[in-house]
């Protein structure tokens, strides 16, 4: 580890019960390596040279929260396709349904022949 990057704010809310809030992040590249106060760090910032960035010392840091579920935006997606799919799908036979009832149904509306 070359150098560390340690970063103070107001408030840091960790996310984690046993150490809900903190007001120090030590960054080394790209990873955490310590998250506490400036005391805490001290073994960290003794063994390492460091710069200190208080450009959030008054603010309130929290991770960022990523959501890797897609299900709603690819439902969306999905909707305006037509099936062609090794099940069959038991859509209304006949004309075309308006839009709205295949958003009711959560099927494709189908294509009049």
């Amino acid at each position: 580890m070359k150098k560390l990057t340690v970063y103070t704010a107001k408030c840091s809310r960790t996310m984690d019960p046993g150490r809900p809030e903190a007001t120090a992040i030590a960054v080394a590249g790209e990873r955490i390596v310590s998250v506490g106060s400036l005391d805490s760090m001290k073994p960290w910032l003794d063994r390492f040279p460091r710069d200190i960035d208080d450009r959030f010392a008054n603010d309130v840091l929290m991770p960022g929260f990523v959501d890797p579920h897609m299900h709603l935006r690819v439902s969306g997606i999905f909707m305006g396709l037509n099936y062609v799919g090794p099940i069959p799908s038991y859509g209304a036979p006949g004309p075309a349904r308006p839009p709205h009832a295949a958003l009711r149904w959560g099927r494709a509306p189908r294509e009049s022949a």
